[in-house]
């Protein structure tokens, strides 16, 4: 896994990471007019994230962790936020639709976010079950990272490299 800084201004200072929130967003968002990378579309709509994951593994690391991201409402100032993409060019409709297949992430970038999961929980002594899904914080607004995200295996992937930091 490579891991490229490519920083986003969005946010505030006084981050107190308690929960880590794990998202999913297309890897190129197409709004109709133009495609532009997951991040480009995040700094265009003023949104950022701690750190994105592409298909291959490689790590974006968008806002360092004492930073606050705009990411997850009402819960940005003690959380951290990854952003899983999801392979191809999306416009919101695609998006829906690619997360409900299963297993849509590969597994190279399941083990990537699983192991910068591992990291932050391992810095910030943040146990499992303040690792959720965006769709378990607001579920009545959003649905990522996807019907087709394998959580549990994702989880114990996480549980693997927590492991192996012992």
């Amino acid at each position: 896994m490579n891991i490229r800084y490519d920083m986003l201004d969005h946010g505030s200072l006084g981050n107190n990471p308690k929960m880590i929130v794990v998202h999913s967003m297309g890897e190129y968002i197409d709004n109709g007019k133009t495609i532009q990378s997951a991040r480009d579309f995040l700094d265009e709509y003023k949104l950022s994230a701690h750190t994105l994951v592409e298909p291959n593994g490689d790590l974006i690391i968008c806002r360092s962790d004492d930073e606050v991201a705009w990411h997850a409402r009402g819960h940005n100032t003690n959380s951290l936020g990854i952003e899983i993409l999801v392979p191809g060019h999306h416009n919101y409709s695609t998006f829906l639709k690619a997360i409900k297949k299963t297993n849509w992430s590969p597994v190279v970038q399941m083990e990537s976010a699983a192991e910068q999961v591992a990291v932050w929980m391992d810095m910030y002594h943040i146990k499992m079950d303040k690792v959720i899904r965006h769709s378990d914080l607001s579920p009545d607004r959003k649905v990522d990272p996807g019907t087709g995200f394998n959580w549990v295996l994702f989880q114990k992937m996480v549980s693997k490299f927590l492991g192996e930091m012992s």
